[in-house]
């Protein structure tokens, strides 16, 4: 019986990837970076270090990521996000539910901690959160695992007793590389490949016909 339930937070709880993604691809095109699929498939879930490291390789000329950081950081004073106004619909009621229900929530997100901060404060989300995990916080973010295996430790819980609910590659990976199993938010308008997850669904209300599976023993 699955006890515990992580989410991430971008693309999973608030729609902001797709925003995340139009806001980078500008930047890189008005500079006159190198814009290829792969590229756009490589923003998407990336932290903020590892973008500054996808813009460098694209950049048209050698530029440090740190660099290209500070750049994109100017860029985006132009832009403002009501949070709120992008929260994915089902979310508020399936985090009631499923605590409700008595399961621990923790939320695992690649957002620096003052992002992860502002979607909770607009979203009115972060009180349904037991723990909540930046991966600022770690060497590395994911696709490396430890953002999750530190939530197992915090929680005192093993991977066989939690679910991930991620939708990108790199979140997907991390999920999977702490051997929790797996399920994606079905991401069908940015370049994202979902197969690795153990299971994708189309709404956030499917996490508990999910869990109602494990609970019978059908997975």
């Amino acid at each position: 019986m699955k006890k515990v339930v992580i989410f991430d937070m971008d693309g999973v709880l608030i729609d902001s990837e797709k925003v995340y993604a139009k806001w980078a691809e500008e930047f890189l095109l008005q500079n006159g970076a190198t814009l290829t699929e792969e590229t756009r498939r490589k923003l998407v879930g990336s932290s903020y270090l590892k973008t500054g490291c996808i813009m460098a390789d694209a950049w048209p000329c050698p530029i440090s990521p740190a660099e290209v950081l500070e750049r994109f950081r100017e860029s985006q004073k132009k832009h403002s996000i009501n949070y709120r106004e992008i929260m994915v619909p089902q979310a508020e009621t399936v985090l009631h539910n499923l605590s409700e229900k008595g399961l621990i929530l923790a939320l695992a997100s690649s957002s620096p901690t003052e992002t992860i901060e502002k979607v909770m404060h607009q979203t009115e989300l972060g009180d349904y959160f037991d723990l909540i995990v930046s991966g600022e916080e770690f060497e590395e973010s994911k696709p490396n695992p430890e953002i999750y295996l530190s939530v197992l430790g915090a929680l005192n819980c093993t991977a066989e007793e939690c679910i991930v609910v991620e939708d990108s590659e790199y979140g997907i990976a991390a999920g999977k590389a702490a051997g929790i199993y797996v399920v994606a938010r079905r991401e069908s308008e940015l370049p994202v490949c979902q197969k690795e997850a153990d299971v994708i669904i189309d709404s956030l209300d499917e996490i508990e016909t999910c869990l109602g599976r494990f609970d019978r023993g059908d997975i």
